[in-house]
């Protein structure tokens, strides 16, 4: 099947020729469809990041409201307090009608993603493999609710396994679905940092809860250079959003 990486989509012309192919569709697994950057469900604010996929595999639906997004990441083994801040965090934006993005990883992701759920929201995973597959293998009924309530989506292959680098690659997607991207707990060694980092790149808002900024000395120096603001309220974050 087509490379949809990121790094090749960045040639427009490669793009474009790519859209016109995947356009023809194809068999990708139940429920699943691929759509390229010429479809008019692609998600606006990835459309608009200079690099972008070429196109996107889907199970659920894409709403022109899924532009007013937030993504809610952190790490995967977070503290009982981390937890119920992601939770916290996830009910608030699905109140509001702003959808959820995340990675649908163990811990805060995964939080984010069922509070959102369980408010009625909508939600977005983004995944570091292809549909045939689900990491974690827990989060398959998790990966059912958000489908039928938002979106799952890749830009790998269905039969492609997860890899050290395909997570990285799925965070930038992550970034660009997003309007802000919130971390609420992680280390300087964590995955998440990639994500903050890509969203910094495409000029997105970067917001660390206070707690955050407050036990992690990476935290504070991202506030103190700039590069992140600290996240007091959801009320704050309803703000901007």
């Amino acid at each position: 099947m087509m490379d949809l990486s990121w790094s090749r989509s960045s040639a427009l012309g490669y793009e474009l020729q790519a859209g016109l192919e995947l356009s023809c569709g194809g068999d990708f697994g139940e429920g699943v469809r691929l759509i390229s950057v010429l479809d008019e469900e692609y998600p606006a604010n990835l459309l608009r990041c200079k690099q972008r996929p070429a196109g996107l595999y889907v199970r659920g639906l894409i709403l022109p409201q899924d532009e007013r997004a937030v993504a809610v990441v952190g790490t995967r083994s977070p503290s009982p307090q981390g937890l119920a801040r992601a939770r916290r965090l996830g009910r608030a934006l699905a109140q509001a009608g702003v959808t959820v993005v995340s990675g649908l990883a163990r811990g805060v992701d995964t939080a984010a993603h069922e509070s959102c759920l369980r408010a009625g929201g909508r939600t977005l995973a983004v995944l570091g493999h292809g549909m045939a597959h689900c990491y974690p293998p827990e989060n398959a009924l998790l990966a059912e609710g958000v489908a039928a309530q938002g979106a799952v989506l890749s830009q790998f292959a269905p039969d492609f396994k997860p890899t050290r680098w395909s997570f990285p690659e799925r965070n930038r997607v992550v970034a660009g679905l997003s309007l802000v991207s919130v971390a609420v707990e992680c280390s300087e060694e964590s995955g998440t940092l990639s994500e903050l980092k890509a969203s910094r790149a495409l000029g997105r808002r970067v917001f660390l809860l206070e707690s955050l900024v407050s036990s992690a000395a990476w935290a504070s120096e991202w506030v103190a250079t700039g590069r992140a603001e600290v996240l007091s309220s959801e009320e704050q974050l309803l703000a901007v959003c």
